[in-house]
């Protein structure tokens, strides 16, 4: 087989021809004039292989704290375990918030807390408590002012068998 070299071939670009041809505008208009409208919609493709089964939803641990949480590290976590945060304050606001385990970083998901709930019916009173122990004696309280000297008159019964008064004398 033989190679024929023809030089240097020299010509018009498309877009020097659509020029030449009668189009007026940049090359750039020219770009966006060469897309047609958008085709009919295609048919249904068939569907694809099923994936494998997704992991049941378990909460693998529970932490204390978002820094307990942190520090943890995802020790003992496979992609895709979740954990929670478990605070003992209900007024804490990381308590109940559910995160995942992406293989390298905690991802946060949602808070599990819920809206604050209506308030309940007041409960029957409860039994009476048992009494407590005798409390130790207090102290001695302090001596009174000096009263006034009085007299005082007798009693005595008389033959009639009545009780009488006799005011005393000074």
């Amino acid at each position: 087989m033989a190679d024929i070299n023809l030089g240097r071939v020299t010509g018009q670009s498309a877009y020097e021809v659509a020029v030449t041809n009668g189009f007026s505008g940049t090359q750039a208009e020219w770009l966006a004039s060469l897309k047609g409208k958008d085709g009919a919609k295609g048919d249904q493709g068939i569907q694809g292989v099923q994936g494998p089964a997704g992991k049941d939803f378990e909460i693998k641990k529970t932490y204390g704290s978002v820094a307990e949480m942190t520090a943890a590290a995802g020790a003992g976590l496979a992609d895709g375990d979740f954990v929670l945060i478990a605070t003992t304050d209900t007024n804490d606001t990381d308590n109940s918030k559910m995160y995942t385990w992406d293989g390298s970083k905690y991802v946060y998901l949602d808070d599990l807390s819920g809206a604050q709930g209506i308030k309940g019916e007041q409960g029957p009173q409860g039994i009476q408590g048992a009494t407590g122990p005798k409390g130790a004696t207090g102290a001695t309280g302090a001596t009174g002012a000096a009263g006034k000297d009085a007299k005082v008159g007798t009693f005595a019964i008389n033959a009639a068998g009545e009780l009488v008064y006799t005011e005393p004398t000074d």
